[in-house]
């Protein structure tokens, strides 16, 4: 009777953990094509940098269109593992976050999307996500292992 309680237990533990939402274990790629999940890498956002950061008070008409209108939230790419993983929210590169390190990113509220990439020497790599929530006014910790 206790190996019966036990085994349910553990059984019931597993499921929890692989369907916690804000944490994704690192998967191998399927294949070498272009990934659907990244709509600007690393290159074209960092060869794009000072054009694509907008200053609120040159852009915006008014404080709640500066804001954006569900206010914003702050993304956490907290990576527990020992790979540098490219952070990617909404497909567009956001930076990377160094080994047991993390990532803060800003953006506005509404539907976000959180993507993680680790690009190994060999060719070979390992993602996690794509994740996606409604973030509005507050931070959503991803925790990647």
């Amino acid at each position: 009777m206790i190996l019966l309680v036990a085994t349910a237990f553990t059984v019931a533990g597993a499921t929890a953990q692989t369907t916690f939402p804000n944490a994704a274990k690192g998967e191998k790629m399927s294949s070498r094509g272009a990934d659907p999940n990244i709509k600007a890498d690393k290159a074209s956002v960092m060869k794009e940098t000072p054009n694509i950061f907008v200053k609120p008070s040159d852009k915006a008409t008014s404080e709640t269109e500066s804001r954006g209108a569900a206010g914003t939230c702050t993304v956490i790419f907290d990576n527990w593992t020992k790979y540098y993983v490219d952070c990617y929210t909404n497909g567009y590169y956001s930076g990377y976050a160094a080994p047991w390190g993390k990532l803060y990113v800003y953006v506005s509220g509404g539907n976000t999307s959180a993507y993680g990439v680790a690009t190994f020497t060999d060719g070979s790599s390992l993602y996690w996500g794509p994740l996606t929530r409604y973030c509005s006014s507050t931070d959503w910790t991803v925790q990647w292992y």
